[in-house]
């Protein structure tokens, strides 16, 4: 049987992988971080999945913190999540600490 654990890491995993389409629907966000990729010398089909990774870590994050403050670890829980709390490693540099991480989505 597949616990509870599993199930919502899974769901982390097939939602982080949607979480770039989201934010390329501003042109200018794929165009930079294909720039930064090849400035890294990165290419960029692993860039992606990088940053799906990324966006994969950062939902289970917020979902561990979820249930430290005792919320039940159920994909019930993690859909209530609010999107930005996925996209705010996403947000321009401008508007939060920098770091490399943030820099690549």
């Amino acid at each position: 049987m597949v616990s509870d654990r599993d199930t919502v890491w899974r769901q982390c995993v097939r939602l982080g992988h949607h979480v770039l389409p989201l934010v390329d629907q501003e042109p200018w966000r794929l165009n930079k971080r294909h720039e930064r990729l090849q400035a890294w010398n990165i290419d960029r089909g692993k860039g992606e999945r990088l940053s799906a990774a990324f966006g994969t870590l950062t939902l289970h994050a917020v979902v561990s913190d979820e249930v430290a403050m005792g919320s039940p670890r159920t994909i019930a829980m993690l859909n209530g999540i609010p999107l930005t709390a996925a996209l705010w490693p996403l947000r321009p540099p401008t508007s939060r600490t920098s770091n490399s991480a943030s820099m690549l989505l």
